[in-house]
């Protein structure tokens, strides 16, 4: 059997992406609504590729993200992260009282 990757594009938010109609009904009073920041990328084959990453400064300027490619980061628009059909997984925080988690771990980043 010949297995082919799906590179149908899928539109998805940066900001205030609402789960809602995924979650139980136990957890209506839970936080839906979710934040993007950070996506991991596969370009090529299911058997062969490169794999990068966006990921947002959710601790210094919301609005800007990074380019991670092996060794080379470089700052990116974020009109290059919608609208990507090599969106492999997103990663997503809920904010609570419009704070960021206290129990989330971030790491920063230097760019030298």
């Amino acid at each position: 059997m010949d297995w082919i990757k799906n590179n149908t594009l899928v539109l998805y938010p940066e900001d205030n992406l609402d789960l809602q109609q995924y979650c139980s009904s136990s957890s209506s009073s839970q936080k839906s609504s979710y934040t993007l920041y950070s996506i991991i990328n596969h370009d090529d084959s299911l058997n062969d590729g490169l794999y990068t990453i966006f990921c947002r400064d959710i601790m210094n300027n919301q609005q800007q993200w990074f380019e991670f490619d092996d060794e080379i980061i470089k700052y990116l628009h974020s009109d290059k992260l919608c609208f990507n059909s090599k969106a492999y997984l997103l990663f997503l925080y809920g904010e609570v009282d419009n704070r960021i988690n206290e129990n989330a771990v971030f790491v920063k980043l230097f760019l030298i």
